[in-house]
Formats: C-alpha cells, sequence, structure tokens
C-alpha cells in the first residue's frame, strides 16, 4: 500500500480524476443515459503492493430516455423563456415610470450623437411614447402567454408519439417566434437603427436585446428538431 505523502498525492489526484470524468459524463448525458456503473481495477506498484483505481462505465443506452430527456429539455427551454419574458413583461407593468423613461428618451432621440442627421425621426408626442411602451408590454406579455400555453401542450403531448409531440410545438413556436420579432424588431431595427439607439451611451439598449434574440432563436431552432417515437 503507498503511504504518507504520496498516498495522500494519489488519491486526491484520483479523486479529481473521477470528478473530471463525471463532469465529462454529465455533458454527453444523452449519450450514456440514465446512469453509470462504478467499477474498481486494482493496480501493482513495483514494490509488490496493490491499490484500486475506480472506473466509470456508461450504462447501455436506452432509445426511449433518451427521447424522453430530449423532450424534457425542450420543454424546460420553453419554460425558461416563457418565465424570463413574464418577468420583464411584469417588471414593466410593476415599475412603469423606471422603464417608461428608457423608451421616452429613445423616442425623443435626445441622446444621440449632436451631429446626427437623423433627429427629423424623433417623436415628440408624450402620448405617443406612452403608447409605444404600452405596445411593448402587451408583446412582452403575449410572449410569455404563448410561450407557457405552448409549455402546457408540450407537456400533455411529451409521452405521445412522435407526430402528436411535433404538432404539439405550434404554440411554443408562435411564442418564441413573436419574442424574436420584439427583440430583434422593435429594438434592434426600429429603436437601434431607426431611432438611433445605440449612438446614446446612457440608453442604448441594443446589446441586451441582441443577447435575448440570440437566446431566444436558438431555444426556437433546438425546439423544432423533428422528435422521434418512444422505443422501448
Amino acid at each position: 500500500m503507498l503511504s504518507g505523502s504520496d498516498a495522500a498525492g494519489f488519491y486526491r489526484g484520483e479523486i479529481l480524476r473521477c470528478g473530471l470524468l463525471a463532469v465529462l459524463w454529465r455533458l454527453s448525458i444523452i449519450e450514456f443515459w440514465p446512469g453509470l456503473q462504478f467499477s474498481y481495477d486494482r493496480v501493482h506498484a513495483k514494490d509488490g503492493s496493490a491499490d484500486v483505481l475506480p472506473k466509470i462505465h456508461p450504462l447501455k443506452r436506452n432509445k426511449r430516455d433518451e427521447e424522453m430527456l430530449i423532450r424534457y429539455s425542450k420543454i424546460g427551454f420553453v419554460a425558461a423563456i416563457a418565465l424570463f419574458a413574464s418577468l420583464v413583461a411584469f417588471g414593466n407593468m410593476t415599475d412603469y415610470g423606471s422603464n417608461f423613461e428608457f423608451v421616452r428618451h429613445v423616442l425623443l432621440m435626445d441622446t444621440i450623437f449632436p451631429t446626427a442627421t437623423i433627429h427629423y425621426r424623433a417623436i415628440q408626442l408624450p402620448i405617443l411614447h406612452h403608447a409605444a411602451y404600452v405596445f411593448i408590454i402587451a408583446l412582452e406579455a403575449l410572449t410569455a402567454l404563448l410561450c407557457w400555453a405552448g409549455v402546457y401542450q408540450l407537456l400533455k403531448q411529451v409521452k405521445s408519439p412522435a407526430g402528436d409531440f411535433n404538432r404539439a410545438k405550434n404554440m411554443a413556436v408562435c411564442g418564441l417566434s413573436l419574442g424574436f420579432f420584439v427583440w430583434q424588431v422593435g429594438f434592434m431595427s426600429i429603436g437601434g437603427e431607426w431611432f438611433g439607439m445605440w449612438m446614446s451611451d446612457q440608453w442604448n439598449g441594443v446589446p441586451s436585446a441582441f443577447r435575448f434574440l440570440v437566446t431566444i432563436a436558438l431555444v426556437l431552432i433546438y425546439l423544432v428538431q423533428r422528435d422521434s417515437d418512444l422505443d422501448v
């Protein structure tokens, strides 16, 4: 047997190795679902002593479990977007004044470059500022509702044949598509380009909108991948 500092270093190294293996397995969970099997190999040292090393083996793949994992994963992704849109809409409604200032300054174009030649596009009427803000909140809330409805439809069909589950994606696709249009068309195109929001140091929402729309687009792409039947 190993002893002293050598033994301590040996076991620390093996613990790290097993932890790394576990992380790597987790990253490839779809390949090896649903679990792991542990075993130990006896290793002999030059002095004749022996120790054991833990080994990790993936269990036999189960097609049904893999497919169920993917389906629940897609539902979770849609639910995450639904939660995000819900919190955004809720925040805009409950903190109307603070968030309204963002919309007002973007439409006034009062913080873009003074030498810009697009100031003629500014909207000065306060009632239109409020109308635009209420419209944005309504679209965000509708995005959330459609995504939550999509989650419900997917959960109802999660154990159904592939055709039924794939058809149940329609509501979620509508919600994710609307969310993409809200942040891409509303914030990136209209706010960022037409009203020159990208020029403002204080009221530039383009980077945040880009993060949101990319996240939504990736979830949408993942969701619409065709799912297979639940083979036993």
